[in-house]
């Protein structure tokens, strides 16, 4: 992780947007950079504590950003299931992008 020290992440969304979108994934947890990176159209894996939210309006995302992946945790088990399959994900995404 490198933290660009000239951009506020809290309080500069702006600057938030402008470096998400310079990026060819983004992987976050349920927060302001996973909606913003979406809303831009960046593929977006959403690792979510819970296994469904209201917003999802019953589907596997975000009807309103298709960009987004989300990847939710049982409540029952640890994260380790979620990140493998982020680890798998993104692994596809970068198979498919060399090719």
């Amino acid at each position: 992780w490198v933290y660009p020290r000239e951009i506020d992440l809290y309080d500069d969304l702006d600057a938030s947007a402008s470096l998400v979108k310079a990026c060819d994934l983004v992987i976050s947890v349920n927060a302001s950079t996973a909606i913003i990176s979406s809303a831009q159209g960046v593929p977006t894996l959403m690792l979510n504590a819970m296994p469904m939210e209201w917003a999802q309006l019953g589907t596997a995302g975000y009807p309103w950003f298709p960009a987004i992946t989300i990847i939710s945790k049982p409540i029952e088990q640890g994260w380790e299931e979620v990140v493998q399959r982020a680890a798998f994900i993104t692994g596809c995404l970068a198979t498919e992008k060399n090719d």
